[in-house]
């Protein structure tokens, strides 16, 4: 393992107590995207599924496969998110006329109904957590934050990528 620090200036203590405040984070925000939650129509649904909604509905006529590419999560995951969606009648599958075995994806009326709650509920927690935040950061922090969440879902993309290429390559 590589040790040598000086060129970044932080000591491998440092560094480790950091990505301890990163993982502590994903392991925070993994809980709180798996819990199920009213967002304001009644209905209680995970994050997973009203953001997959909201996907559905920002792109009327997607495919499963359209989905799976845009998250990143196999078909056969989405495939029961949707599955889940339209027996809880918030999505519909309809047959693609110019390509039959294809099936696109709708949201109804009581899709869309929860999608705008989902999106009020989002802005009134996002302004609630931007608020908070300004107790103990400035703007210029806040932001500088968001560059570099920005910035490490670059890094982690690009190494989803790779890992992806490098499956492909030992299928061979």
């Amino acid at each position: 393992m590589n040790t040598n620090l000086t060129s970044i200036h932080i000591s491998v203590d440092d560094l480790v107590a950091k990505s301890e405040i990163l993982y502590r984070f994903v392991d925070l925000f993994s809980d709180y995207e798996d819990t199920p939650r009213d967002y304001g129509t009644g209905a209680v649904i995970s994050m997973t599924e009203v953001h997959t909604l909201a996907a559905i509905d920002a792109n009327p006529g997607i495919t499963t496969t359209g989905l799976a590419e845009m998250f990143n999560y196999t078909k056969s995951a989405i495939s029961q998110t949707v599955s889940k969606l339209v027996a809880d009648e918030y999505v519909l599958r309809v047959t693609d006329k110019q390509s039959p075995r294809q099936k696109q994806i709708f949201v109804t009326m009581k899709g869309k109904q929860l999608c705008n709650a989902h999106q009020a509920f989002d802005v009134n927690a996002l302004t609630k957590t931007y608020n908070y935040l300004l107790r103990d950061c400035t703007e210029d922090e806040i932001e500088s934050f968001y560059k570099v969440l920005a910035v490490y879902n670059n890094i982690m993309e690009a190494g989803r990528k790779k890992r992806m290429r490098n499956n492909k390559n030992s299928d061979k």
